[in-house]
């Protein structure tokens, strides 16, 4: 049940925890630039992770 929930929503669920991540580490007076470069590192790395155990494969495990 997760896992299919996971896989229909990696993509929306990487950004989600790219736009909340970045204001949980980073101070409230951090540029926008680091803001940026901290949001699209966490994307990209839930994304890996959820890409890394088939989550996004969108197949059946065997």
């Amino acid at each position: 049940m997760i896992v299919r929930f996971f896989q229909r929503y990696a993509g929306f669920f990487s950004v989600l925890a790219g736009l909340i991540g970045y204001r949980l580490i980073l101070p409230d007076d951090s540029p926008w630039w680091i803001e940026l470069g901290t949001g699209l590192a966490i994307t990209l790395a839930t994304y890996l992770i959820l890409y890394k155990f088939g989550v996004t494969r969108h197949t059946t495990k065997r």
